[in-house]
């Protein structure tokens, strides 16, 4: 296990994983590390009409009060928070991760154009470089056959 997990409800234990298919006695769920999740809610918070704004303002709301608070009194404890700790959301449908996908296309152009500007130290450039790859990684996995899908619409009968 690596890191501990933060809960949709602030609930703490860990693992990596692509979103787990809902079964008949289990939601569907997405784990992030909270660094991922702090990228995509911001991307979120553009799309206000976004289902996984809604689904996850709650959780949102509650780290970054947390995030903010360690922010000024320890940042050894926000850092750890930031890296080396995941969140556990409800996935309930493909809505609020295409949406989540949405968020991740808009953060990697973001990154893409940090990454094209003169002068970025080599620290820099290697730190955005990492989240861009790793947030590539992520938008695949949100994509991949095994994640739940949006039902397609039927077309209309002419």
């Amino acid at each position: 296990m690596r890191g501990r997990e933060q809960g949709a409800a602030g609930g703490r234990a860990a693992a990596r994983a692509r979103p787990r298919p809902r079964t008949a006695d289990a939601p569907a769920e997405l784990r992030l590390d909270v660094w991922q999740f702090v990228r995509i809610m911001v991307a979120l918070e553009a799309m206000p009409a976004s289902a996984a704004l809604r689904a996850w303002g709650g959780a949102w709301r509650e780290l970054d009060d947390r995030l903010t608070q360690l922010g000024k009194t320890d940042p050894d404890a926000f850092a750890a928070l930031m890296m080396d700790e995941e969140v556990v959301l409800p996935a309930p449908d493909r809505r609020v991760l295409d949406d989540a996908e949405r968020a991740l296309r808009r953060v990697d152009r973001e990154l893409s154009s940090a990454l094209a500007e003169r002068g970025l130290t080599a620290d820099r450039r290697a730190e955005l470089e990492f989240e861009r790859r790793a947030l590539r990684r992520r938008r695949r996995a949100l994509a991949s056959p095994g994640a739940p899908r949006r039902p397609r619409r039927e077309p209309k009968a002419r």
